[in-house]
């Protein structure tokens, strides 16, 4: 994964299915970032954070109208809010797969409480592009290849 930026090409990720036509990883990643940048948090794809306050803002952004007190693991929520009747907006399912093999690939790594761990979010976005077979944008690359460098 990600996590570690020397790692980045030598870890082959499993691809999880995202429907084109539901959402992009890009697109949702994108207006977080560009939000983050708005509210002078410098760079944001530099900044770290927990992976359940990108997941949050990623639902918010993709129009998931459940509450924000449902269980941050996107397997819970998706499991949650079958059980209560609801179901989550196409967008929002197809990045919770992404999320939800993430937090798999994590803890498979031996990453310890990876839901209580701040990532960088510039790398976050990356693994959520391999795992869902999605080009990371430029500026997403350059941030890989300025880590790869140092």
């Amino acid at each position: 994964m990600n996590h570690d930026p020397k790692n980045h090409a030598a870890s082959p990720l499993p691809t999880v299915a995202l429907d084109p036509e539901a959402a992009t990883i890009n697109g949702p990643m994108g207006r977080f970032v560009a939000a983050l940048a708005a509210g002078g948090h410098g760079n944001p794809l530099t900044r770290r954070l927990p992976l359940p306050t990108i997941w949050g803002a990623l639902r918010e952004l993709t129009g998931d109208a459940r509450s924000s007190g449902e269980a941050a693991l996107p397997e819970a929520d998706r499991r949650d809010s079958r059980a209560a009747g609801q179901h989550a907006c196409p967008a929002s399912q197809a990045i919770a797969g992404a999320f939800a093999a993430l937090h798999g690939e994590l803890l498979a790594e031996g990453v310890p409480d990876p839901l209580a761990r701040p990532f960088v979010v510039g790398l976050v976005w990356a693994d959520l592009c391999a795992l869902t077979g999605e080009e990371p944008p430029p500026m997403v690359l350059a941030l890989l290849d300025d880590r790869a460098a140092a």
